[in-house]
């Protein structure tokens, strides 16, 4: 019997996701091993009078934000380094909020775009979208929109560099190991799915893949509160913030994966009474 283009499909699909996750965990031995934390920290500005820039970069909701200002005139040259979780917001006083100045965009095809009579502050620049390979050239018009306020803020930590490095170490590294339980997750699932290409699929093999994967998915919540409630350290938790609250973060992820896991666990269950079913009536037979 033919298997269904269904299941090929799905095959392919852990195939593509396989191989994505393969290289991404490549990619991250690469970068663990060569780059101590964040690449651009040790940019060269030998013989640089004056630069001021800012290098972040995100890991699983951790940010990590890297500042140097150099003023040679003025005797400046300071490194800052800062530690930001979006998992760790506070909702600010509404006296102590802060305003963001909001601009609307909106963008018109080069060709039939008229510069109007006043723009009001707005501004205009080229632009071009590229789709499929195709180039179209269009025109922005950027025009202010007010102040968004803001309420919730994600305050950030400094730290020495020694600190800031080696909590960017062990972001990257728990980076992997997410990449690798997936990998294995992943794999599990493909050996099922590919399972069901046979003329029979109701297998003790089959059971036991699907058992597995259910397996790794009810274990992923606990693996999560294991490493943020012992491995990560909490950097805020001898902090007290004034005329701001924290806000309590969501446990959607773990919510969802646990039901999930229920899921698959009791249609591994069905898998396995088939499984049974059959053969008793092979027996009987």
């Amino acid at each position: 019997m033919k298997s269904p283009l269904t299941v090929s499909v799905l095959v392919w699909i852990c195939n593509i996701l396989l191989a994505f996750l393969v290289t991404s965990f490549t990619f991250g031995i690469v970068y663990y091993i060569k780059f101590p934390g964040l690449s651009n920290i040790d940019r060269d500005l030998e013989g640089v009078s004056k630069s001021s820039f800012r290098f972040s970069q995100s890991f699983l909701s951790d940010n990590f934000i890297f500042e140097r200002n150099i003023d040679k005139e003025k005797g400046i040259d300071e490194e800052k380094y800062y530690f930001a979780s979006t998992r760790d917001l506070y909702e600010v006083s509404f006296s102590d909020s802060l305003y963001l100045y909001a601009n609307k965009i909106t963008r018109y095809p080069a060709d039939s775009f008229s510069m109007p009579e006043s723009l009001n502050g707005g501004t205009v620049r080229g632009g071009e979208i590229t789709f499929f390979g195709i180039n179209k050239k269009n025109v922005i018009l950027s025009e202010p929109a007010g102040t968004a306020q803001v309420r919730f803020a994600a305050p950030a930590i400094s730290l020495d560099r020694e600190e800031y490095l080696q909590l960017a170490r062990s972001n990257v590294l728990f980076m992997m190991l997410v990449l690798f339980y997936l990998t294995a997750f992943f794999w599990y699932l493909r050996k099922f799915v590919a399972g069901l290409r046979k003329p029979v699929f109701f297998t003790k093999e089959n059971v036991r893949y699907l058992y597995v994967t259910s397996f790794f998915v009810l274990l992923a919540p606990i693996l999560m509160w294991i490493w943020h409630r012992f491995l990560r350290p909490d950097l805020f938790a001898d902090l007290e913030f004034t005329r701001a609250s924290a806000v309590a973060g969501g446990s959607e992820l773990s919510a969802a994966l646990f039901i999930f896991g229920i899921l698959l666990l009791t249609i591994a269950w069905c898998f396995d009474h088939g499984v049974k079913l059959q053969k008793e009536q092979e027996l009987t037979i």
